[in-house]
């Protein structure tokens, strides 16, 4: 039996009822600014479906997911520092 993706206020009200993870927490303030399948793509070589639902802690069918391992998560970091660099220099270059 193939599960049924949870999709719209489906979803919106089975986070109401599940806990927030860490990383999601931590995520908060840059949650929205960044397209996280390009950056899934792009540093860790990945889909988007997988690092939302990585970020989510919950498969879009709403199981729950492992988090990341020590090795993504350090690829993650290092991603967010480079992408933080690339920004810092285009505002520099601006005058």
């Amino acid at each position: 039996m193939e599960k049924k993706r949870m999709i719209g206020v489906e979803w919106v009200e089975f986070l109401k009822n599940h806990p927030t993870p860490e990383l999601k927490q931590k995520l908060d303030e840059i949650l929205l600014a960044i397209s996280w399948g390009e950056f899934a793509n792009n540093y860790m070589g990945e889909k988007a479906r997988w690092i939302h639902e990585k970020i989510d802690g919950y498969s879009f069918e709403g199981e729950p997911v492992e988090p990341m391992s020590e090795d993504e998560l350090l690829r993650f970091k290092n991603g967010l520092f480079d992408l933080s660099e690339r920004i810092r220099r285009i505002a520099e270059s601006l005058g």
